[in-house]
């Protein structure tokens, strides 16, 4: 707990002396017990004692950033993403690899391509660049494998403990900062399931070099431990948002976004609000933006099923619920709830027992007044999140709940600039949460502005 960040340090002739704090020692062994995965018992039972003899990186776990403590368990499912906004400030990135392993059967194309792979998998889903150096040329981040103490303050334990180790490039670690050491007393391998696939090993470490922290969504790049040889093994959903959080996504070029114009100005399914990010949705596809004509998906969208599958396709509406971060979506009588990119058991479920009609319109959160308002035709529902219950006096019309909207609604979002949007067909209307109406100068084209078509 000391080694990765639960509990602070102390030097070897005061542990005698030490005195724990049993509410905060307790507390601390759930934060282990999140990042690993495990139930939070926070007492040392045999699962958690399995975890803990994983193997895994040697980075520290951020547990003040990550907001992991057991008691802000809301914040732990809104808040995903494994970064704290340390970046390189240039798109490309050069690395160079000093040696190669001593301990494993590897070759040094084996290894060159898994090194080659790790880095091409972030520059594929973002704008991030790389470029391999070699001789005396200079690199951003340096490569190396090493064994026990190797000049960085962090020794390596031997076979089976610290499998690698990297750093951040927040200027903390001067010429080390974005560098990836490689423990060479581990047995590293191609595509085996024995020993550590270096493929794997490097996709995370490589994620540190670029700014990410480790991450307790399951099926992340980013998770601290290392989780056996996956042939598949790729960058989660999580791991694919931070870096483009830090970096952007990969774009197209102008004549690509001229073709996609067509297929992304016009009359969308739905618009949710998630983890502060407007996702509009429209058949297989979707895209995310946080501002105004700063799109942050790919023009051609990105897939709905890879972000959440088993959800259906033309999606009626959806949203964030504030207690719990979970997402839920509609599609005519039946509604789904997905756990970030997980969809919980016993769903989908009978819509009528929200007590809501079929085939609504439009949802959207409040988080102001903890109330999601259901839109279909010309009515509006209003339900209360903290009682589970329709309030009183619904349906009532769109227009005398929402002045100067008119219906209907096809989708309706409260967006991170104070205002509330409500969208028709193609064109949308701006909702003045201070005065209680609808702005002048709308309704305008939803495509154009929120996702920048032409």
């Amino acid at each position: 707990m000391e080694k990765y960040g639960y509990l602070e340090a102390i030097p070897g002739d005061q542990i005698d002396n030490r005195v724990f704090g049993y509410v905060d020692l307790i507390n601390s062994l759930k934060d282990v017990q999140v990042l690993l995965r495990v139930n939070q018992t926070g007492r040392l039972d045999d699962e958690t004692m399995d975890a803990i003899r994983r193997p895994r990186c040697g980075v520290k776990d951020d547990v003040k950033q990550q907001h992991i403590n057991s008691l802000d368990e809301a914040a732990v499912r809104v808040r995903r993403y494994a970064l704290k906004w340390n970046k390189w400030n240039k798109k490309l990135l050069t690395y160079r690899l000093l040696n190669y392993p001593s301990n494993c059967d590897l070759t040094k194309d084996q290894v060159d391509d898994a090194i080659h792979r790790a880095f091409k998998r972030y520059g594929d889903i973002s704008r991030l660049r790389f470029k391999a150096v070699k001789g005396d040329e200079y690199a951003d981040i340096y490569m190396k494998f090493m064994t026990g103490m190797h000049g960085d303050g962090y020794p390596f334990d031997g076979p089976n403990g610290t499998v690698a180790h990297a750093y951040l490039p927040d200027g903390r670690y001067g010429d080390f900062d974005g560098d990836v050491h490689f423990d060479d007393s581990e047995d590293f391998t191609h595509e085996e399931y024995k020993g550590y696939n270096l493929y794997q090993v490097a996709l995370h470490e490589i994620g540190h070099s670029l700014g990410l922290e480790h991450s307790w969504v399951e099926g992340a790049v980013m998770i601290p431990d290392y989780a056996g040889y996956n042939p598949e093994y790729t960058l989660g959903y999580d791991d694919i948002r931070a870096i483009q959080l830090l970096y952007g996504s990969g774009v197209k070029s102008s004549s690509d976004k001229q073709n996609s114009d067509a297929e992304c100005n016009r009359a969308f399914d739905a618009a949710i609000m998630i983890d502060g990010e407007l996702h509009i949705f429209k058949n297989r596809l979707y895209w995310r933006t946080a501002r105004l004509s700063k799109l942050l998906s790919p023009i051609e969208g990105e897939s709905i099923r890879k972000r959440f599958p088993k959800l259906p396709r033309y999606i009626d509406a959806g949203y964030q619920r504030p207690q719990d971060g979970k997402i839920v979506f509609f599609k005519g009588s039946q509604y789904w709830v997905y756990d970030n990119d997980t969809l919980d058991a016993n769903y989908p479920r009978p819509v009528s027992e929200l007590g809501l009609p079929d085939k609504i319109d439009a949802a959207m959160m409040l988080k102001y007044y903890n109330k999601t308002y259901f839109f279909k035709n010309d009515q509006v529902w209003r339900y209360d999140e903290f009682n589970e219950t329709m309030d009183h006096g619904y349906p009532s019309d769109t227009e005398v709940v929402w002045e100067g909207i008119p219906p209907p609604v096809h989708a309706a979002f409260d967006f991170n600039d104070g205002y509330t949007y409500f969208v028709q067909f193609k064109k949308y209307f701006r909702y003045n949460n201070l005065h209680r109406n609808a702005d002048p100068g709308f309704p305008r084209y939803f495509g154009q502005d929120f996702i920048g078509c032409e």
